[in-house]
Order: structure tokens, then sequence, then C-alpha cells
């Protein structure tokens, strides 16, 4: 059973009645169509403009849920009629999303299509330098690109980042903050 209702700012009391709740079901699967038992599951509902990151199953809080030993999850209890925003990563691996729009939710159980994650095992390597060629020291750089590993680390003293990726675009992005709050 589940129930969600939007409120507005004048409500101080409210009914919640508990309906039939949504089952969303997947499998997590590398390449090869093997199981991919340490995949991990962010999901948001999404509603109007707003998107709010939901707690896995049973805990009060957290951002993912694990896969069993075979790649599935099973997710319970969601309000129906609503959409939901899947992100599924793996270590070693890249990701993929999907969303469930809310008239796809207007029934009891949905079983996705299998999640394929590429193998992440190319290198990307680089330097991070400033105006003047300079190394630039800890500057943090961000990976993403659809399908891809999304990630982040900071470069090192010599302003070297590598990373493992997918075949495939992405975007990488670096920047420094400035110490002692100056300007960029």
């Amino acid at each position: 059973l589940a129930a969600a209702q939007e409120v507005d700012d004048k409500t101080t009391s409210m009914d919640l009645h508990l309906e039939k709740g949504l089952t969303l079901s997947g499998t997590v699967e590398d390449g090869d169509g093997s199981p991919l038992a340490n995949a991990q599951i962010q999901m948001n509902l999404q509603n109007g403009n707003y998107s709010f990151l939901l707690p896995p199953p049973g805990q009060q809080q957290g951002v993912t849920m694990n896969v069993d030993a075979r790649g599935a999850f099973s997710i319970r209890a969601l309000p129906q009629g609503k959409q939901y925003n899947l992100y599924v990563t793996s270590v070693g691996h890249g990701s993929m999303n999907t969303n469930v729009t809310a008239a796809e939710t207007q029934t009891e159980a949905i079983t996705l299509p299998v999640f394929r994650l590429k193998k992440a095992d190319l290198p990307l390597e680089g330097k991070v330098v400033d105006a003047q060629d300079q190394p630039v020291p800890g500057a943090q750089v961000n990976l993403n690109g659809q399908g891809q590993p999304n990630g982040n680390i900071r470069a090192d003293s010599n302003g070297h980042f590598v990373f493992k990726v997918c075949d495939g675009p992405l975007t990488v992005m670096a920047y420094k903050m400035p110490t002692g709050g100056g300007q960029f």
C-alpha cells in the first residue's frame, strides 16, 4: 500500500489514504548478459519541476539500493500514477537511467527492460593546466556521459588525472576553487 499527495502552504492537517502500491522490478547485466551483483539503483520521484531522492525500501535514509546475486531488484510500495527516474551504476561499468512516466505507473507492477551496462575498461588520462600551461594540482575533475561511469577525482600534484571509461562520447570538466574566498 502507498500514498502520495501534494500539499499547499495553507494545509495544516490531512489524511493519507493508502491504496494498492506499485512494484518496479528489473535486472542489471553486463554487456555479455551476466548478472551484475554489485550494481546499485538510485530512484527519484518526480513531482512537477521537483525531484525527490527516495531511500531504499525499508530504510529511513540512504541513496542507493543494491541488487541481489542475480542482478535483480524489486522496489515495492510506490504510489501509482507518479513519475519515477531510476539511475543504475556498477563499479567497473558504465551507467544507465530510465524514466517511468506517470501514465505507465497506473498499475500494480512493472518489469523494466534489462539494464545492460558497458564495461568501463578504456583509460582516459590528462592534465589540468592553467592559462599559462602550468599544472593545477588538486583541481576537481568530473566525468559524465550517456552510458558512462559518472565520477569525479582530484588531479594529483602535477595536475594529472586518470579515469576508466566506456566506449562512446563523454564530457570531462575541471575546476579549482580559489583559496581564501577570492574570485575564480
